[in-house]
């Protein structure tokens, strides 16, 4: 049985190495009545690079196809296979994908192998000889060729979020405990590495260092180069900046924007944010963290983005069917609202992205660009597309 044992873990071994993701820049394309399109990495800050963005279509819960998309050709350029997309970057296009697969446990793998066979084979509740594990690479989409950085244990649940400059890209993994263990994906050199902090990591300020903040609320800046952390901004000095302006209470935490150059850093109550009410909008400012206050009481939304200006706030209705499929902008300057797409009776959420002078959204089972001044509402995908 142990002899048995060892072979399986062998065996999974060699597959997790295998079949590396590929590039098919013909796909065979079909869209019967029951496909589903979806946008994918709509979360991420950058999903737009290189004027091209990765959609998927599904059949059913394990039959899909990864496309790569040009969004001013409007043509499918390929399909992704053996791996699931993350996010497209550089020129010529390469794309961050990853594999989910099952490994052993290696770590002290000599002393526990027995023990963990032992379970499996005794069929004890919960125990398992295999962890989820996520096979990072990134696939040069002209060349078709993949390059393995390496592997993250866990089930996918955090973002991976790029460096400006894209040479690094950081994610996470919640733990049992509540927290996160945080992975170091170096894009250029090929590998991956764990770091080690007990804060939670926020964003990118430039490009190799991070934005950390402390369980007090302290903020500062990790470099991952030199692996140094300097302070920014201490807890006090924005309890202090919120009384001197009197606002309402609240806990300032940090979200990013993608200005086209490197991210700007906001300061909201996040749980308001996420709950789409008020709170306070802080800008922290470059270099040295100085604080601007942007408004006393700004009225969040769901879904939502600020544009590169900062003067644009792009949302979406909050509920499933209650305006979800509505796309609305908000001239900050000017404190009114737009409606560039009128809600329907339609469920789904539009998910509204700024690209550009426009904004590409979701509706009716299809991928939208509209013009910001609310022309030239075209769809991209899937139907009239030329492939």
């Amino acid at each position: 049985m142990v002899v048995l044992g060892l072979a399986i873990l062998l065996l999974l071994l060699v597959q997790s190495e295998s079949n590396s993701p590929r590039f098919n820049k013909s796909p065979s394309l079909t869209f019967p009545s029951n496909a589903t399109v979806h946008f994918l990495n709509f979360l991420t800050s950058r999903p737009f690079e290189g004027g091209k963005m990765c959609l998927g279509v599904s059949f059913s819960q394990t039959n899909w196809q990864l496309l790569i998309f040009d969004i001013e050709k409007r043509r499918v350029l390929g399909e992704v296979t053996n791996g699931w997309p993350v996010m497209l970057f550089g020129d010529p296009s390469k794309l961050l994908c990853y594999q989910i697969t099952t490994t052993p446990w290696r770590k002290h793998i000599t002393r526990q192998i027995f023990s963990m066979l032992a379970r499996l084979f005794k069929r004890r509740s919960g125990s398992s000889l295999f962890i989820e594990t996520q096979i990072y690479w990134v696939l040069e989409l002209e060349k078709n060729t993949a390059k393995r950085l390496g592997e993250i244990p866990g089930s996918p649940n955090f973002t991976e979020v790029a460096s400006p400059d894209f040479a690094y890209c950081f994610t996470g993994r919640l733990r049992p405990d509540g927290l996160f263990d945080y992975y170091l994906l170096e894009l250029r050199h090929g590998s991956i590495r764990k770091f080690e902090t007990t804060h939670r990591v926020c964003g990118w300020w430039d490009n190799s260092r991070i934005l950390l903040e402390s369980t007090n609320l302290d903020l500062s800046l990790y470099d991952v180069r030199s692996k140094a952390t300097s302070p920014l901004i201490s807890s006090g000095t924005l309890r202090g900046f919120l009384e001197r302006n009197k606002l309402a209470p609240g806990t300032p935490r940090p979200f990013f924007v993608w200005n086209g150059r490197e991210n700007d850093v906001y300061l909201t109550d996040l749980h308001q944010k996420w709950l789409a009410a008020e709170s306070f909008l802080i800008k922290l400012e470059r270099p040295d963290g100085r604080l601007k206050l942007l408004s006393p009481s700004f009225k969040f939304e769901w879904s939502d983005h600020l544009d590169a200006s900062g003067q644009l706030y792009l949302y979406s209705g909050r509920e499933q069917g209650q305006g979800s499929d509505g796309v609305f902008l908000r001239h900050l300057d000017a404190n009114t609202n737009q409606i560039l797409v009128a809600s329907s009776t339609n469920r789904d959420h539009s998910i509204p992205r700024f690209y550009g002078n426009s904004v590409i959204y979701m509706r009716s089972n299809a991928v939208w660009r509209i013009g910001l001044d609310g022309s030239n509402n075209v769809k991209l995908f899937p139907a009239d597309v030329p492939h």
